[in-house]
C-alpha cells in the first residue's frame, strides 16, 4: 500500500514537471496562441461576457501562463548567472581580505618586534641617564671639595 502511494506520488511529481516544462517552452506558447485564435475565428463570441470569457480563460490561462512560466525560467537562469557572479566576488573579496589580513599580522609581529627593541634601547638609555647623572653628582663633589680647600 505504502509503496503504492509512494509509486503515485513520484508518478505524479515526474508529470507536472513534465508538464511545466512542456507548456513553459515558446513552442507551446505559440501552438496555443494559434489554438485559441483558431477557435475564435471558427466560433466566435456572440456577446460581451463571451469575449471576457475567451480572453479570461482561454487566452489568459492557456497562453499567457505559460508564457509566463517561459519568462520565470529565462530569469531562473539569469539569477543563477548573477548567482554565480555574487558569488566569485564574493569568494575575491574573500581571498582579498585574508591575504591583507596576512599582511596586517606580519606589521603586527614587526611592530612588535621594533617596540620591544625600542624599549630595550630606552632602557639602556635610561640606565646610561642614570650613571651619568651620579657620574656628575659625584663629580660635582669632587669639584666642590677642591674648590672648598682652595679658598
Amino acid at each position: 500500500m505504502i509503496l503504492t502511494i509512494r509509486f503515485f506520488l513520484k508518478l505524479d511529481a515526474w508529470i507536472m514537471a513534465a508538464l511545466a516544462w512542456a507548456t513553459s517552452t515558446k513552442a507551446a506558447f505559440y501552438a496555443l496562441n494559434v489554438l485559441v485564435f483558431a477557435a475564435v475565428i471558427i466560433n466566435p463570441p456572440a456577446s460581451i461576457q463571451g469575449w471576457l470569457l475567451v480572453v479570461v480563460s482561454e487566452y489568459y490561462q492557456g497562453v499567457a501562463l505559460p508564457g509566463l512560466g517561459s519568462a520565470s525560467k529565462r530569469a531562473e537562469g539569469v539569477t543563477r548567472e548573477e548567482g554565480k557572479v555574487t558569488r566569485q566576488l564574493l569568494q575575491e573579496t574573500h581571498d582579498a581580505a585574508l591575504k591583507e589580513f596576512a599582511e596586517l599580522k606580519e606589521m603586527h609581529l614587526a611592530q612588535a618586534y621594533e617596540q620591544a627593541e625600542l624599549k630595550k634601547l630606552a632602557t639602556e638609555t635610561h640606565a646610561m641617564h642614570k650613571e651619568i647623572h651620579e657620574q656628575n653628582a659625584a663629580l660635582l663633589k669632587i669639584l666642590g671639595r677642591l674648590l672648598g680647600e682652595e679658598e
